[in-house]
């Protein structure tokens, strides 16, 4: 009876000590929780493809800035303006900018405001109102108050108008202005931020030129609003002063 129990115990012990051993579910180079600072390129740099790559070429060809050789048909559709709506340019820049960038940039800016990193939560704050600036500029009325929520399974979010989206994300810009910068530790994100070096004054200029934006593009819907805001916004405000850019790449070969 003794050398029984000793077996269960080993069996018991050895089994237990497999779990880790066993899980091979567990994928290291897809882990569950990434520290801020290195999603913050993915997410930035996520919004710039969609924006130089699709969102770029269509306003240019649009804008009548670019034009392609005579012979060339690639951009054809741009051209004679046949653009549809499965094509990749319309329907996957749409997917890319939530599964990608602004996905990414969610994920950060809940952690920034739960950690009440103010710094990096106006960072994230003033990416979201740009990419979803640009995405109801485009696409019109889109999913909002309930974009992100496919973990919670909500794959079917509310599709909010396009009035709705610019009142939120200007409502949001306000909310991450209004907080207290002062303890922002720029000097963990600084190599990270391709953008604006997590200079936080630049940050500051970018989310009230944004701000300048929204109320430019209201004009004409709420002249009495939008009177108000600039008037405030031109007294009080700083604006850019340098380009809001990706520029760190290498000239190298290959």
């Amino acid at each position: 009876m003794k050398h029984f129990t000793i077996i269960l115990s080993l069996l018991f012990f050895g089994l237990s000590g497999c779990d880790e051993f066993l899980d091979v579910n567990e994928n290291p180079n897809f882990p569950d929780d990434v520290e801020d600072y290195l999603l913050l390129p993915s997410a930035q740099a996520g919004v710039a493809g969609v924006m130089s790559a699709d969102y770029g070429l269509i306003g240019s060809f649009w804008a009548q800035h670019w034009a392609q050789n005579n012979t060339s048909s690639q951009y054809q559709t741009f051209e004679t303006y046949t653009l549809s709506s499965n094509d990749n340019r319309v329907d996957g820049s749409y997917l890319s900018m939530y599964r990608d960038g602004l996905g990414d940039n969610e994920i950060i800016h809940k952690k920034a405001e739960q950690e009440e990193n103010w710094g990096l939560y106006l960072m994230t704050s003033t990416l979201k109102a740009y990419g979803f600036q640009y995405l109801v500029d485009f696409y019109g009325n889109v999913p909002y108050d309930e974009a992100f929520k496919g973990e919670e399974g909500n794959f079917t979010p509310v599709i909010n108008t396009g009035e709705q989206v610019y009142a939120s994300i200007y409502e949001l810009l306000n909310t991450a202005l209004e907080k207290d910068l002062d303890g922002f530790a720029a000097a963990r994100y600084r190599q990270y931020d391709v953008l604006l070096d997590a200079d936080i004054d630049d940050w500051v200029d970018f989310a009230n030129t944004m701000k300048l934006r929204i109320i430019l593009r209201q004009y004409a819907a709420n002249t009495a609003w939008a009177n108000t805001e600039l008037t405030n916004l031109l007294a009080e405000g700083t604006f850019l002063t340098r380009d809001v850019a990706l520029t760190n790449f290498e000239d190298v070969d290959s």
